[in-house]
């Protein structure tokens, strides 16, 4: 029982990094689409991934890239997050596009890093660190 005798206080503290951080793009008056977060655990605490999807209907207005810059500072102003990164297939050029006009740098492509309908496809990485945005 020794070891374990921490355990009741740190899972719940750990539970609680695992909780997204989910943001509504609105247009109308209505939710056309959303960014969220992913908070790292453990030594990538300080990390967070995003995602984010649009209504196809709105594509083509930069509102999603918008959506992501307001979304990254205000997790930047209000977490102790340092470092966002984002994964896109490779063949969403739309995506990849967004991330870049946001401040993203592409980290690399990872071969056959998703599997979707039946097939694996590459992966482009991107990241953004806090200090890189506070220079914009």
């Amino acid at each position: 029982m020794g070891r374990f005798s921490r355990g009741g206080s740190f899972i719940p503290e750990e539970r609680a990094c695992f909780l997204p951080l989910d943001f509504a793009v609105v247009a109308g008056g209505k939710a056309v689409g959303g960014v969220g977060f992913v908070l790292g655990t453990d030594v990538e605490r300080f990390g967070a991934k995003i995602g984010f999807w649009l209504s196809s209907r709105c594509r083509g207005r930069g509102m999603m890239t918008a959506a992501v810059r307001q979304a990254v500072e205000w997790m930047f102003a209000n977490t102790p997050i340092i470092r966002i990164f984002a994964a896109a297939y490779a063949t969403n050029s739309a995506s990849q596009r967004v991330l870049v006009k946001a401040g993203f740098r592409h980290v690399g492509t990872f071969r056959k890093a998703f599997f979707k309908n039946g097939a694996f496809v590459d992966g482009c990485y991107y990241e953004l660190l806090k200090d890189e945005n506070e220079v914009k």
